[in-house]
């Protein structure tokens, strides 16, 4: 199933700036990082974010071990 999430702020981890994005996501995976304006692909299930702020990957790496 391909999903695409679009008209989101892609902050992706690695230090470049926020920018606006596209993201295709399949079997629960990034599966690629597009252009806002770009097309779905087709049988594509599109999610408007309008505008929210995608942060991939965030962990609670907040933890107390004993």
């Amino acid at each position: 199933m391909l999903t695409v999430l679009r008209r989101c702020t892609l902050i992706d981890g690695a230090g470049a700036p926020p920018r606006p994005a596209s993201i295709l996501v399949e079997g629960g995976r990034i599966a690629g990082i597009a252009s806002p304006g770009e097309r779905a692909p087709e049988g594509a299930t599109v999610v408007d974010l309008g505008g929210r702020t995608l942060i991939p990957g965030l962990i609670d790496a907040h933890v107390h071990m004993q």
